[in-house]
């Protein structure tokens, strides 16, 4: 086996070079961190603040607020306001 199928300890792995964890110390983030997150970002505290609160990585963190914000409709509608005779200039 070549260098991209054989981890360091002889196991096979994924053709991508990424090694197989057997006991994982990182988990997907539930929905309600993922609230909490939403929640502490409306109140503008800092990525590093939120992340040390929730125990998530910056990385993912920043990752997660660069998706809401890609989301976001980057334009404005404008609609033109009527005048009515009576109102005061």
């Amino acid at each position: 086996m070549d260098a991209l199928t054989t981890g360091n300890n002889g196991s096979n792995a994924f053709l991508s070079g990424r090694q197989f964890v057997k006991s994982p110390s990182r988990q997907p983030v539930d929905n309600s961190k993922r609230e909490l997150i939403d929640k502490l970002l409306l109140k503008r505290l800092s990525l590093a603040v939120i992340a040390r609160i929730t125990g998530v990585s910056l990385r993912w963190l920043q990752y997660c607020v660069n998706h809401k914000y890609y989301q976001i409709p980057k334009y404005v509608e404008v609609t033109k306001k009527t005048w009515s005779s009576n109102s005061p200039d």
